[in-house]
């Protein structure tokens, strides 16, 4: 009975430490968002992405917005199309068309068979499991 009562104590502690971090990584992610306002690239467009994934609900979309609109604006890269893919897994609304920009995006890209084909699994990824629901 001691040992189940030590348990959940440690339990209890560590779900409390694990909150705190959570709430501290998103003070950080939204001052990163803050100090990248102005700057509008890629890293701009991470600091975005990882806000989505710390705060709440109701703030997201704006961060999702922001990470799109200064991705528009950038020249086809390699980290363009991992933040296309990565963009379509929180913004599900506009999943598809993410997915179809990061492939062509890999699509113009020197390294095109490596990038195409990572584009193009995601996006086929999708397609599968969207078609299962």
């Amino acid at each position: 009975m001691a040992l189940q009562e030590k348990d959940i104590e440690e339990s209890d502690y560590f779900k409390s430490l694990a909150s705190r971090n959570r709430l501290e990584a998103s003070k950080y992610a939204l001052q990163a968002v803050e100090a990248s306002q102005n700057i509008n690239n890629l890293g701009t467009v991470k600091a975005n992405l990882n806000a989505v994934s710390l705060i709440k609900l109701q703030n997201r979309s704006a961060y999702r917005q922001q990470a799109w609109n200064v991705l528009q604006k950038q020249p086809d890269s390699r980290a363009k199309v991992f933040l296309l893919i990565n963009l379509a897994k929180v913004d599900r609304e506009r999943q598809i068309q993410h997915l179809k920009n990061a492939v062509l995006s890999a699509s113009t890209i020197g390294d095109k068979s490596r990038f195409y084909l990572f584009a193009f699994g995601a996006f086929g990824r999708n397609l599968r499991a969207t078609s299962r629901l």
